[in-house]
């Protein structure tokens, strides 16, 4: 096997800042448990004598980045003509990443001649040629240009232009034995394009081996105390609501991991004092599981534990498939076209007796953005239920005819489509195929009569998208309506914090199509269940308003 996969070699000449020590000082690399089991991972990917590729998805300090950058530089140092790249999520990150390899280079004394060494990068000096070159994924296009054995790809989920960067820094790496690429991140929140890297090296359909390092794997986090103040520091063990997002967090901890007194004791003490007393600020920076890490990560808009009840029970759908989009014809064609497709799920039955909402969210101009998305709902009783979707349909008149069938399908329900983007359109073609007194009519909501107008569709402005946010984390907080689609449940664990009358966007990378068609099916629900929704008549409307109240002298 190589000697810069060797951990004697790396041990015996590459040294680190102990930052964790008091005062600080340098001393010779000693890997810990994490590190070491990402050796091993390494070495059982060398021997397969193919493209090395590592997706690590990890828990605070444990030590990875330093583990990369001792590989990177051990081959860089012991094997002439070779090329790397470093690329983290910001300048500040990138440079921490170089500090690690230009201390190993600081301390190496028999390291070849440099040629060239600066925060941009390092190059051995002819005949060795071996370097590393540092940049910032801020760039849309970093770490293209020339050819590259290994890469070190930090905090992806955190990088601005995931898909773009990846694309074109992969095509630098030729596909040969010993390549290296390794990503390495945090979570960050689900729904990204790291999560979905991440789900699709677990299920096995990409070519990267998934690792994940829980936070009990580092020995480091675990109290040596006495049992006396051991049983003080666990006092309420497995009810305490600080240290349990449920009842029995901490004991299902210990059957699930074996964890340690010590180690719960730490991870008490890390929600205190790491955390500021937040168990869930806890689980998003030191998880037990990728799945605990990516659910709780970042800062979500919407109701954690809710959130988190729905993605454990989220279920399969009982129909995937497609609908006839015959445009040319006026009539609905309502035949369920199973496995032809993917563009129509549906969950549970259909009960064309029950009242059912349809919010169509319409793709922006950005090609590679937005994607037309719509969701039904059943509004007939508490909790409102998500039971049908939409989604990637493209073409005005296409889509538009799917909402059609599908309205139809759902006996022939109320529909609003959002009029923003090519929304307009939609709602051209859609008269055509759709009844107008199903169609929502817009209500104004800066007059004291709120009544439909003449206007049809969902108009998405500063007030109304407040107004469908605020709306939608009530819904979500007070569990009044319900969500079995695992594709709608990522895309609200996704939808992060904004300060400012946005009031919350999606994160970058991710998507927020079903957000805003889920909240479209309440704004256009509440004014159905109010009784709102009805074609405006004078008459009636001086029957049923009330006098005006008399304000005393």
């Amino acid at each position: 096997m190589a000697e810069y996969v060797d951990t004697v070699w790396q041990e015996a000449h590459l040294r680190i800042l102990a930052g964790r020590e008091e005062p600080p000082r340098v001393h010779l690399l000693r890997f810990n448990s994490a590190q070491r089991r990402l050796n091993a991972v390494v070495r059982e990917e060398f021997r397969k004598k193919r493209p090395i590729r590592l997706i690590i998805c990890k828990a605070r300090q444990e030590g990875v980045s330093t583990w990369v950058e001792a590989l990177i530089y051990a081959r860089c140092r012991l094997v002439p003509d070779q090329s790397g790249v470093i690329l983290s999520h910001d300048p500040e990150g990138t440079a921490n990443l170089y500090s690690m390899y230009q201390r190993y280079l600081d301390h190496d004394e028999a390291h070849p001649p440099t040629r060239f060494s600066s925060m941009k990068g390092l190059t051995f000096a002819p005949p060795h040629n071996s370097q590393v070159v540092v940049q910032t994924a801020a760039k849309r296009f970093a770490g293209t240009g020339q050819t590259h054995q290994m890469a070190h790809l930090s905090e992806l989920a955190k990088w601005a232009f995931p898909e773009e960067t990846m694309l074109s820094l992969m095509q630098a790496i030729p596909d040969i034995p010993e390549s290296l690429v390794i990503i390495e991140s945090t979570a960050y929140g689900a729904g990204g394009y790291f999560h979905e890297q991440w789900e699709a090296a677990v299920a096995g359909e990409s070519g990267w081996r998934p690792v994940f390092l829980p936070w009990y794997i580092h020995a480091e986090y675990c109290l040596d105390l006495p049992a006396r103040d051991l049983d003080e520091a666990l006092e309420d063990f497995g009810t305490h609501d600080r240290y349990n997002f449920y009842p029995g967090e901490e004991d299902d901890l210990v059957a699930r991991f074996a964890l340690t007194r010590g180690q719960l004791a730490w991870r008490r003490r890390a929600i205190d004092i790491k955390c500021g007393g937040d168990v869930l600020f806890f689980r998003q920076e030191y998880p037990a599981t990728s799945e605990e890490s990516f659910i709780t990560s970042g800062s979500p808009r919407f109701a954690m534990r809710t959130l988190q009840t729905w993605y454990d029970n989220a279920i399969e759908p009982s129909f995937v498939g497609s609908m006839p989009l015959d445009i040319s014809k006026r009539e609905a064609d309502i035949r369920l076209l199973e496995g032809e497709g993917d563009w129509l799920k549906i969950w549970g039955e259909i009960d064309t007796t029950h009242r059912h909402v349809l919010f169509a969210d319409c793709a922006g101009s950005n090609p590679g953005g937005d994607h037309n998305t719509a969701t039904v709902m059943d509004i007939s009783s508490r909790p409102w239920k998500l039971v049908a979707t939409i989604w990637g349909l493209r073409g005005a008149d296409i889509y538009a005819r799917a909402i059609a069938n599908v309205g139809h399908l759902f006996g022939t329900c109320l529909v609003g489509v959002e009029v923003n983007g090519i929304g307009e359109a939609c709602q051209s073609h859609l008269r055509h195929w759709y009844p107008e007194r199903a169609l929502y009519h817009r209500l104004p909501i800066d007059r004291a009569v709120r009544k439909p107008g003449d206007r049809i569709g969902f108009y998405t402005g500063h007030i109304t998208r407040h107004n469908l946010i605020e709306d939608l984390d009530s819904a979500i907080r007070d569990e009044t309506i319900e969500i079995p689609d695992m594709d709608t449940i990522l895309e609200l664990l996704a939808f992060q914090r904004l300060p400012g009358p946005r009031n919350g966007e999606a994160r970058p990378g991710s998507k927020d199509d079903r957000v805003f068609a889920l909240g479209g099916c309440l704004q256009i629900a509440s004014y159905s269940a109010a009784g709102e929704y009805q074609q405006y008549r004078e008459e009636r409307h001086k029957q049923s308003t009330p006098p005006m109240m008399e304000i005393p002298a």
